[in-house]
């Protein structure tokens, strides 16, 4: 079953929702779900540079409302970034003025979801929470048995190439030299 119910210009301030169980609810009671949308008002731009960062290379993250709200007063803003592999870690936000900054360094490779949240308060006291939602891959780092292999490869090259230059000389060094008629 499903119940909706829309509002027209609904009122800012505290809402109150009651649910009753009646004759028809099982005794063993009955799943329910509440949920709201709201449209409008303001919205939170989140922001992370670089979106891929290279082994330990720190990520930017910035959030900020767009566009700009007159009289609005950041809180509290708080980043959690979810791993890779299932775990997540948060890091409070740094507020600064109409802006929140931070610096995070992933921990491990792989794709990391971050959710930025922001607790605002307007002029008038009105309390809005707000979320913003970004992902990060990390790059892995290059393994030292790569690096030795790439620098086995180069030197082998170098030594063709040079082998290949001096038997060119030798060839050219040994043509008997032609005399003149």
């Amino acid at each position: 079953m499903y119940l909706g119910y829309g509002f027209e210009n609904p009122r800012p301030g505290l809402w109150q929702i009651t649910l009753q169980a009646t004759d028809l609810t099982p005794d063993s009671g009955a799943d329910f779900a509440i949920t709201a949308l709201f449209n409008g008002g303001a919205s939170l731009r989140g922001q992370a540079s670089p979106l891929v960062a290279g082994p330990g290379e720190a990520v930017n993250l910035s959030v900020r409302f767009d566009p700009p709200v007159d009289g609005i007063q950041i809180e509290q803003a708080r980043a959690t970034i979810h791993m890779p592999g299932g775990n997540s870690e948060s890091i409070e936000l740094i507020v600064q003025g109409e802006r929140a900054q931070g610096a995070w360094t992933p921990p491990e490779s792989g794709l990391h979801g971050i959710d930025l949240v922001v607790t605002a308060r307007l002029a008038d006291g009105t309390l809005i929470d707000r979320a913003s939602y970004l992902s990060v891959v990390s790059q892995p780092a290059i393994q030292p048995q790569r690096i030795y292999l790439i620098l086995i490869v180069l030197i082998c090259l170098l030594v063709l190439i040079g082998t290949g230059f001096l038997f060119i000389f030798i060839r050219v060094l040994r043509r008997p030299k032609r005399s003149p008629v």
